[in-house]
């Protein structure tokens, strides 16, 4: 299986793979007004607008099989964020009914490989502190925890580890 780039017809399916992964990772780390305002139709606004764009200018790339999307990943370079000028992989989300199965690497190495073919001086990621399982997988992929930083939302101001490489 191959990452790659999303279509505008992909945005219903990772809007829906994104909140099922995110409810179910965030469910005892996140507000309960963070659940109540997280839904669909806001993550499928938000997905047709990236979209919109040139899908490999925006760096989203899926993984599909024979289920259809089964994973997603977002990777953009923005040396003015909290990334202390790195490349940033914003998303990365695999179908709970597919993980552990080696994808979330497959798209772990598509968006370093587009951060790279934009020139984004090394990689780096957030994650949200408490989040144990992404912390190990970021750890076995060598990402080393290098700093921290308040995520302002949209949902909640969550407190966030900075793990990169190079």
């Amino acid at each position: 299986m191959e990452a790659e780039p999303a279509l505008p017809s992909d945005a219903k399916a990772i809007a829906e793979i994104h909140v099922d992964v995110w409810r179910a990772t965030y469910k005892d780390l996140a507000p309960k007004a963070a659940f109540d305002a997280l839904d669909v139709t806001l993550r499928l606004r938000q997905w047709q607008g990236a979209l919109d764009e040139s899908a490999s200018a925006s760096g989203i790339f899926v993984l599909r099989d024979a289920g259809g999307v089964a994973g997603f990943t977002r990777a953009q370079y923005d040396p003015e964020g909290p990334m202390d000028g790195r490349g940033e992989i914003k998303h990365l989300y695999v179908a709970q009914a597919r993980q552990s199965r080696g994808l979330g690497r497959i798209l772990f190495a598509a968006a370093v490989q587009h951060l790279n073919s934009i020139g984004a001086p090394g990689v780096a990621l957030g994650v949200v502190d408490g989040n144990a399982r992404a912390i190990a997988f970021y750890e076995r992929l060598g990402g080393r925890h290098v700093g921290k930083y308040i995520d302002p939302g949209p949902l909640w101001r969550s407190k966030n580890l900075i793990y990169a490489w190079a």
